[in-house]
């Protein structure tokens, strides 16, 4: 083997790996977010809006100076068509969740494929290739790093709060406020 075929070899494998870690990340990342960290954040936000309104709309519909809706003067039941409203992802936003979801697709078998040409590449290049060490290494330090990113999902992002909840009552209000 020449010097210039261990050269090319050299730098084969820094791209293979590369590309291998690059197709990992992305697909571990991808799955965690659509079985994972997508259904707690859709969770979180329909568990916060039900209770922002029966929490902050009750005040503005009662007493003095209530909102008045001609149609409905039972609180409840505005109450009930609100929580009905916001309970699920409307069309726009189901589109705009599934396209996203397929171009996690798209890109995952991209870079599939470009792992598979690179892989091929190297071959070609030196004849050898340890893809399988390349996969294991790739592989340890995957798990501990995702290790590492799931506890510290579990226990500071989840916990995190982004906005007070009095905030979305405030909105719904001056919404309802503006369209009457």
């Amino acid at each position: 083997m020449s010097s210039d075929c261990v050269r090319r070899d050299v730098i084969a494998k820094a791209v293979v790996s590369s590309v291998m870690h690059m197709t990992i990340l992305f697909i571990i990342l991808a799955l965690f977010f659509r079985f994972y960290a997508s259904g707690i954040i859709k969770s979180t936000m329909e568990h916060e809006l039900e209770e922002v309104i029966h929490q902050h709309m009750s005040t503005p519909l009662e007493g003095p100076n209530k909102i008045r809706i001609p149609e409905m003067e039972n609180k409840n039941e505005l109450i009930r068509r609100l929580i009905n409203l916001y309970s699920g992802p409307s069309k726009a936003i189901q589109t705009n969740n599934d396209w996203l979801f397929r171009d996690i697709f798209t890109v995952a078998t991209l870079l599939a494929i470009l792992l598979v040409v690179t892989i091929a590449m190297s071959k070609l290049l030196c004849g050898t290739s340890n893809v399988g060490h390349l996969f294991l290494k790739n592989g340890l330090v995957f798990t501990g790093v995702g290790l590492v990113e799931f506890i510290f999902f579990k226990l500071v992002v989840s916990q995190y709060i982004p906005l007070p909840p009095s905030t979305m009552g405030k909105t719904i209000i001056e919404s309802l406020k503006k369209s009457l």
